[in-house]
This record gives C-alpha cells, structure tokens and sequence, in this order.
C-alpha cells in the first residue's frame, strides 16, 4: 500500500477550503468538492481562497471557475453514479452534470446533499428542502409532502 501525502497545500492553492467530497471517476481523475473555510473570515464576501471543484489527475489540481459553466463557488457533493457519469451539487445553484467536457445545469431549488441512481436510471436527490428526482429525459420532479409529483 502506497499512501501519498500532498503537502504543503499552499503549493497547489487549495487552502483555505473546507474539504466537502471527494470522488475518482473511470479515468483515475480524482473530483474535489470544495467550499471556502468559515473560519477563514465571518463575513462571506470578504474569504479568501477559491472554493468550488477542483480535480486532481496525479500531477497538478485544477480549478473549475464560474466561467467553465459552473456557477457557484461552493460544492457541496461530487457523485460518479452507476455509468460513471459525474454530478455536482452546490451550495445555492443546483446540480450540474459533466458530459462531454462541459457542465450541464439542472435547476434544482435546494441544496442537494445526496445522489442515487436507481435501475431505471432516475437520479434521486436528497436536497435540504426534499426529494428531487431527474428522469432519464432531463425532466426534474420533486416529491412534495402534500402531493404527488411537481
């Protein structure tokens, strides 16, 4: 067993962050889901650092920005569901799907904090205000507690 330890973190400007997820998609690219640190500074605007998703490919990290399609600067959750395809959820924009090298965004209102997909390849998400799911078309629903689907 090889454990390899990344140090100082500085050298690849991933500090100061707050580690939220990490996955490893079919190619050995390892997906980095960040937020800047709280206690880097108390009021939001004024944090240093570049929160978001950052990907490792066992040489350098690389920093997705807002102008690669991915609009926030806080990931809560990278998922590799059961086709190896990756989602990111953020804090306050939704969930984004990588295909073919770029974001797609799925407008989904709350924070996602959890993925599955099922057999009939719905993507289930756990969001902080319910149960979202994405059919196979791109259609989003939601779960209400005083209804059927939305």
């Amino acid at each position: 067993m090889i454990i390899i330890s990344i140090s100082p973190f500085k050298k690849f400007e991933l500090c100061p962050l707050e580690f939220q997820s990490i996955v490893e998609d079919k190619e050995g690219i390892i997906w980095i889901g960040t937020r800047v640190a709280e206690k880097d500074n108390t009021d939001v605007n004024k944090r240093s650092g570049k929160g978001g998703l950052n990907r490792y490919d066992g040489e350098k990290f690389i920093h997705f920005p807002e102008i690669e399609g991915l609009n926030n600067s806080n990931v809560f959750t990278p998922y590799k569901d059961n086709v190896d395809q990756i989602w990111i959820s953020t804090t306050s924009n939704g969930v984004y799907a990588f295909e073919n090298n770029k974001f797609v965004h799925y407008d989904v209102p709350k924070s996602t904090m959890s993925f599955l997909k099922d057999k009939a390849e719905n993507l289930w998400l756990g969001c902080a205000g319910g149960l979202y799911r994405i059919h196979p078309n791109g259609e989003l629903g939601n779960i209400r507690t005083n209804g059927p689907w939305k």
